[in-house]
């Protein structure tokens, strides 16, 4: 990370950290409450879930299924689950599509070693996933730091990966793809209080004395990384829809940037709209979603 970019000493800066520490703390923790308003759309026998447990690298990671049809697996965003970045899509895509979801290691019900948390780890967790459940290829769909690994492992296991969307992703954690402010808050981040939003957002996790260790390692990822080069993202063979707003975290360029390294992909920018643009603008989203699902070629 090239902190020498980061202009402290400015007021206007302290005012736009307080902004982005909105969006980005509280993307997830918005949409959890965007889901509880809607809880019976998700929770009631229109969506009957099963879930598990697979083990992975050393853990066991928590994943739930529903639908028949073509697989579509969902990665979630930091600090979320697929509940809350995903509602909004679960009952749609359920009705003609076997749809997965799986919390990453460290999230909700899904449990964490003492191995460095990185995205390659992430997409190599993910993998194992897929070969222990027998799923020979899917449409991924990836929110944040679920586009990171999503896109990890497109470049990585071309096979696996039928179809790719990504939200609000980034391939790099410098200021040429976030905004000054947005790492500021990150080196900044207050552990205590996001400890305390854990324990509510993650009522069923499995090592609750683990949690700042959780949060620590995070912090660590997101200063550090992702650090995807040209190379990483030429080799991204199958389509790809890029998705993101305006008044995201991550800079518009960057998102061009992705749009003219991944070969066969398509860019949206969608205006007013933030960081979760599958939750704030669905309608849309979705719709674009199931044209690239249905599409053969």
């Amino acid at each position: 990370m090239k902190m020498k970019y980061l202009i402290k000493s400015k007021p206007i800066l302290k005012l736009l950290s307080k902004i982005v520490l909105i969006m980005v703390v509280c993307t997830s923790f918005s949409i959890i409450a965007k889901a509880a308003e809607s809880d019976s759309q998700i929770r009631t026998d229109t969506i009957k879930f099963k879930s598990g447990y697979v083990n992975v690298n050393g853990i066991r990671l928590f994943y739930k299924e529903a639908g028949e049809g073509k697989p579509i697996l969902f990665l979630h965003g930091g600090f979320g689950t697929g509940d809350d970045s995903f509602q909004y899509q679960f009952e749609k895509f359920s009705k003609k599509n076997r749809i997965i979801t799986i919390d990453t290691r460290g999230h909700g019900k899904s449990e964490f070693d003492d191995k460095k948390f990185t995205y390659e780890l992430f997409a190599n967790d993910t993998y194992d996933f897929l070969e222990a459940l027998d799923i020979d290829s899917v449409h991924l769909v990836g929110f944040s730091d679920g586009g990171i690994t999503g896109t990890i492992l497109a470049g990585q296991h071309p096979e696996k990966i039928k179809k790719l969307v990504i939200i609000g992703t980034n391939s790099v954690s410098d200021t040429t793809a976030l905004y000054p402010s947005a790492i500021e808050w990150v080196e900044e981040l207050d552990i205590e209080q996001m400890v305390a939003n854990l324990k509510s957002a993650f009522p069923e996790y499995p090592a609750p004395e683990r949690l700042t260790e959780f949060v620590e390692k995070m912090q660590v990822l997101w200063l550090n990384e992702p650090n995807l080069t040209d190379s990483d993202l030429n080799k991204i063979s199958c389509p790809v829809l890029i998705v993101a707003g305006d008044k995201d975290l991550i800079k518009i360029e960057h998102q061009v940037y992705l749009h003219r390294n991944i070969p066969n992909s398509s860019l949206l920018i969608l205006p007013n709209t933030g960081h979760g643009a599958q939750a704030e603008r669905q309608d849309i989203v979705n719709q674009l979603i199931s044209e690239m699902i249905e599409d053969e070629k």
